[in-house]
């Protein structure tokens, strides 16, 4: 299924498929991201740290990548497209000098009548996901909160200080996210409003869009 998504997305910060085939072996080509993933590239710039416009501008990228999944009817109308929003799915290259980031992490689509459980990544899931896998754009918004972590942390792990989490230490005990000198306090408090328990207490993307592009 993720080659059927790509196929269909078109978007300067997603990634690009160039070619593929679905003959076993299945293979495709995607675009050469020169930087590898964005956890990598981060954790490597620890020391000096990336300036705060530079990470302010790999946010507003991802953003817009959401904003256009989230609007493509025909993309949702054959799959479920559910998008883990965290560093590692994030490929990131140089173009014209600039750092250019593409979503991706597309393994996650799936049919729409499929049903089938699979393996989830627990730090970036929303309660409701977790409770009843359900997935829509204030779910996101949560993931995008711990994406936001992991950017302003230099790669910090979420909830680090926890090596051994079970679903219900995510749900019952409200685990915070353990700020670091690199957050500044406004862009911990955001990350915060994005991980509201109640999904309706989550700003929307347009939200953060609108905060970013004023700093």
């Amino acid at each position: 299924e993720e080659i059927r998504v790509l196929k269909r997305l078109k978007h300067p910060n997603i990634i690009n498929l160039l070619d593929s085939s679905v003959k076993s072996p299945v293979h495709y080509v995607m675009d050469l991201m020169t930087h590898g993933n964005l956890l990598v590239y981060l954790r490597k710039h620890r020391s000096p740290v990336l300036p705060p416009q530079q990470l302010f501008d790999i946010a507003i990228q991802v953003i817009r990548a959401l904003v256009y999944l989230q609007g493509d009817k025909t993309v949702h109308r054959y799959v479920i497209v559910i998008i883990m929003v965290m560093a590692k799915n994030v490929l990131v290259t140089l173009e014209d000098g600039e750092l250019k980031c593409r979503l991706s992490g597309f393994c996650k689509a799936r049919k729409a009548k499929e049903s089938k459980p699979y393996a989830m990544p627990l730090r970036f899931l929303a309660p409701e996901s977790l409770v009843a896998q359900w997935y829509s754009a204030k779910s996101d918004m949560w993931s995008f909160g711990v994406f936001l972590y992991e950017l302003f942390t230099c790669g910090a792990v979420p909830y680090q200080e926890f090596n051994c989490m079970s679903t219900d230490d995510l749900l019952f005990r409200n685990m915070p996210l353990e700020k670091t000198p690199t957050c500044p306090d406004w862009m911990f408090q955001l990350i915060q409003k994005c991980r509201a328990y109640h999904n309706v207490d989550r700003p929307t993307l347009e939200d953060i869009l609108q905060v970013l592009e004023t700093q």
